[in-house]
């Protein structure tokens, strides 16, 4: 529409799987330590 201005802001989307024991809970709680300054939703 005329006048109209649409904002795309794209966000980072992780989705973790895996069997028991394959170290998803690892694999979070270092992603955690490392995203220094930025928000994060789980």
């Amino acid at each position: 529409m005329k006048g109209e201005y649409i904002l795309e802001k794209k966000i980072d989307l992780y989705l973790i799987s895996g069997f028991l024991g394959s170290g998803k809970t690892t694999f979070l709680q270092n992603m955690l330590k490392n995203l220094v300054g930025r928000k994060v939703g789980f």
